[in-house]
């Protein structure tokens, strides 16, 4: 009896060190990344430990060249220093430079946007969208856009393109417009009519919601609502101001990151209803905006002479929960999740996405995987896990919707229902193709409920 006590005792002091050590770990993993311009510096910051390292990472190989957007893949950041006409990768464990991939002369490169295997960069001068394959870190191929393109938003097997319309001859916009290329053949498939100066966008219970700045003197900004069936604006918030950044929470709200004079505008996606507006003075800066399922990031960069201020806001409550305080000119912030590759890893040039995404009803998980790799016809499952790792859904991939010479394209709906048939909670949800013993690596989608 004395030593089956023990064991119990021991048994649950073990459960409750595991415990502390998962909830250790749990903070030790809410990573941000930050890229400063005026310093030419990427800052690593630990969020709940507030541990800000702004050396972590140079930027740039000369000065003044304007270190801009990041996007990450497989542990890298890929950073684009717009003067070099480059994209700079950077190790995210040691901070060290791993390589620069040159773009084109004088393309001044403003976003960029990670999808599988290749990154999408926009050229701001060459009014064109570059096609990196990021396993030989190479520029594959270029397409013509609208002019000065700057925002990029994958839906689906879409990439949308915010092209600006601005005229650097003589500082005015030309009306705004959306590119639409398929990523299948990598051309341009149609192009939309926006309102004016298109910065960035973001996809919204199913819709496109474009933030569009105007002219910063007698055009004032607006979000477009676009319908991604018939690409046709199915509304027009008036919210004025400049607003140029967007992002959705997994609270049901769109946020809005004014330019200049730095702000926040709020609206709620279901109503459209604006709730916020910087005059509350809830949130400070403004000039960049993040979400996770957690925080909301807000950069001030202040007057690009003294250091930029982070803060991140609970996104329930909108409480100030931390500040740091990072390099000068602050133009970009990241909330980062580290991805583990396995040697069984899909290494086929596989496309694995959900539409729409976040979502409240159901999303469509669809694939295409070369028929070279499904040859043996082996079966194709759709794993789904909760954000404590715990798979919660197997879904068998056996509606193939397509096939052509080299690829089939499989799809599949998620309910957001468990193996139990019982509704899952609000929140952050994994996902993760299985054909035969391979597997893709996690995929991210948000569901509200």
């Amino acid at each position: 009896m004395i030593n089956l006590k023990r064991k119990k005792q021991f048994a649950k002091r073990f459960t409750v060190i595991l415990a502390v050590t998962l909830f250790t770990v749990l903070l030790e993993g809410t990573t941000a990344f930050v890229v400063n311009s005026v310093s030419q510096t990427l800052s690593e910051l630990n969020i709940e430990q507030q541990q800000v390292n702004n050396d972590f990472a140079e930027l740039g190989e000369y000065s003044q060249t304007a270190p801009n957007k990041m996007a990450f893949y497989e542990n890298f950041a890929y950073v684009v220093i717009t003067y070099e006409n480059c994209i700079q990768k950077i190790d995210l464990e040691s901070g060290m430079v791993r390589s620069y991939i040159y773009l084109e002369d004088s393309s001044s490169p403003n976003d960029i946007l990670i999808e599988g295997n290749f990154a999408y960069v926009s050229g701001n001068s060459t009014n064109k969208v570059y096609k990196i394959n990021l396993e030989n870190e190479e520029v594959e191929s270029s397409v013509n856009v609208g002019l000065a393109p700057q925002g990029l938003c994958v839906v689906g097997n879409d990439l949308f393109v915010a092209n600006t319309g601005f005229n650097i001859n003589d500082w005015t916009y030309e009306p705004g417009t959306l590119s639409v290329i398929d990523l299948n053949n990598f051309a341009v498939t149609d192009t939309i009519a926006v309102d004016l100066n298109p910065a960035n966008m973001t996809v919204v219970n199913g819709k496109l919601h474009v933030v569009c700045t105007g002219n910063y003197s007698s055009v004032f900004g607006k979000v477009d609502i676009v319908n991604l069936q018939n690409y046709e604006t199915e509304n027009v918030l008036e919210i004025g101001s400049s607003p140029a950044s967007i992002a959705f929470g997994n609270n049901g709200k769109v946020y809005l990151g004014n330019a200049w004079p730095a702000g926040v505008f709020v609206y709620d996606a279901e109503t459209l209803q604006v709730e916020i507006t910087p005059s509350d003075e809830i949130f400070l800066g403004g000039n960049q905006l993040a979400t996770n399922e957690q925080f909301l990031a807000v950069i001030d960069a202040a007057d690009y002479i003294q250091n930029s201020v982070v803060r991140f806001y609970d996104l329930q409550n909108h409480q100030l929960l931390y500040q740091m305080e990072v390099g000068v000119g602050a133009t970009d912030v990241k909330f980062y999740e580290p991805t583990f590759i396995t040697d069984n890893e899909i290494n086929d040039n596989y496309r694995l996405y959900n539409y729409p995404n976040p979502f409240k009803n159901s999303t469509r998980i669809s694939f295409s995987i070369s028929n070279e790799q499904n040859k043996q016809n082996e079966q194709n499952t759709i794993s789904i896990y909760n954000v404590k790792g715990q798979k919660i859904r197997t879904l068998e991939c056996i509606n193939q919707v397509d096939a052509k010479a080299t690829k089939s394209l499989y799809s599949i709906i998620w309910n957001g229902e468990d193996n139990f048939g019982k509704k899952v909670g609000s929140g952050v949800y994994y996902y993760q193709l299985k054909t035969g013993a391979k597997i893709s690596k996690l995929k991210k989608m948000i569901y509200i409920r």
